[in-house]
């Protein structure tokens, strides 16, 4: 990340940016990226936002933390499934990963991010990129 890049906000700053983010869909699934010692309510300033979001907006707005560091890859890439192609040969494709959300709307927040393994690392940054995993896409509301 590009020092310029770096801003200090104040928590009701940030929750200001992601309520921005959230209602207009054009930068809504760009990635934030907060950074913050330990203890300081980085996940609480998330969760607050997702409440004050359900009531502005009038929808349930779920906030759903994920902790990184506990993560495997296949929790973000699906575990492998042998099927079969048209031809009956053999054909490996991933499951759909349990965590990815489909339906409703919500603040998907990675926490940890710099402690985890380097293939769920991998698999959070093709999600924040993609917003899918090996075909499996993030439902719109996230």
């Amino acid at each position: 990340m590009a020092k310029e890049n770096i801003i200090a906000l104040k928590p009701s700053e940030i929750k200001e940016l992601i309520k921005q983010r959230w209602t207009n869909r054009h930068i809504k699934t760009r990635p934030l990226c907060i950074v913050g010692h330990k203890g300081i309510g980085k996940t609480d300033i998330i969760r607050q936002c997702a409440e004050e979001l359900s009531k502005e907006q009038n929808l349930p707005v779920e906030c759903r933390t994920l902790n990184l560091q506990f993560c495997e890859p296949p929790d973000f890439l699906g575990l492998p499934i042998v099927t079969q192609d048209e031809d009956g040969k053999p054909l490996t494709v991933h499951a759909r990963p349990q965590l990815l959300p489909t339906k409703g709307y919500g603040i998907w927040f990675f926490d940890e991010a710099n402690r985890c393994h380097r293939d769920a690392r991998a698999g959070m940054l093709t999600i924040l990129q993609d917003r899918n995993v090996n075909g499996h896409a993030v439902g719109s509301g996230w």
